[in-house]
């Protein structure tokens, strides 16, 4: 167990310094965002672009997830990380981050924020505030938890 997350926290400071994005990709995930929200997520760097692509490709790919909160779960692809636009850690800092698990910019809080004050809906705000929330009863936020921890 223990060397499946050490190769996890390997591959993740690759991906970090060798990102990898489809722009024709991004560009169609993005297209039903509001332009303040698709503003919002373009801040992110190429690194964080493509984690959120992987993760909205894994969700839009799974057919477990109800149909009435997938395009829920598919918008909380794209922003759940929104509040490391305000915030970006430089490179130690984010790999601390990944093998201690300790978020020095506390962005699932900035991120709700964020929503918030560009007036998304409160149930989305909460899913961005809860997405490392381990002691979650939401199915969902929980199938959603795996992919963020995984791509």
């Amino acid at each position: 167990m223990m060397f499946k997350a050490l190769k996890y926290r390997l591959w993740q400071v690759k991906q970090e310094l060798k990102p990898r994005l489809c722009e024709k990709a991004w560009e169609n995930a993005t297209a039903n965002l509001s332009p303040e929200l698709k503003a919002a997520v373009e801040k992110h760097n190429i690194t964080e672009k493509a984690h959120l692509l992987r993760v909205y490709e894994a969700i839009a790919k799974d057919s477990t997830f109800e149909e009435s909160c997938k395009g829920l779960y598919l918008k909380l692809a794209l922003v759940h990380d929104i509040g490391k636009t305000e915030m970006r850690l430089c490179l130690f800092f984010k790999v601390v981050k990944a093998f201690f698990n300790y978020d020095f910019a506390k962005h699932d809080i900035r991120g709700a924020k964020i929503l918030r004050d560009l007036g998304c809906s409160e149930e989305l705000a909460f899913l961005v505030e809860n997405h490392h929330n381990k002691n979650t009863k939401n199915e969902a936020l929980a199938k959603f938890q795996y992919y963020d921890n995984t791509l």
